[in-house]
């Protein structure tokens, strides 16, 4: 029997839960500063989708999604009511749901580097 872990996996892949909020933690050196930075996560249904199944900022979404910088450390937390505004797999409802993301932060010089991206794996989850 195995168990599957939510999260960041070894490839970058971020798997989660529709019916449970969810937070990571990316902490740097303490010789990183991340004061007055800014940061966009967004969700597409495929790289080349016109437009974004969900946008996260440091503004906080309706919903209560945001991402904080704090010293050294950049947090995501994506509220399970976003989550559950993600479609359902279109093949198998059950199945999770595949789309793509990609977090970028802009330093004060406004400089956009990539934090990471990668396929998101959204599971329906059981409790709704």
């Amino acid at each position: 029997m195995s168990c599957t872990e939510l999260g960041f996996d070894d490839y970058g892949n971020l798997r989660v839960n529709k019916s449970a909020d969810t937070e990571e933690t990316f902490v740097f050196p303490a010789s990183y500063d991340f004061t007055g930075y800014t940061g966009q996560f967004q969700i597409r249904a495929t790289e080349a989708a016109a437009s974004s199944l969900l946008t996260v900022t440091a503004t906080a979404t309706a919903n209560g999604s945001v991402i904080v910088f704090d010293d050294n450390t950049i947090t995501l937390r994506l509220k399970k009511a976003d989550l559950t505004t993600l479609p359902n797999n279109a093949t198998d409802a059950d199945d999770p749901y595949e789309a793509v993301y990609q977090f970028v932060v802009t330093d004060t010089d406004s400089l956009t580097s990539q934090l990471i991206d990668g396929v998101l794996i959204a599971e329906k989850g059981v409790v709704r």
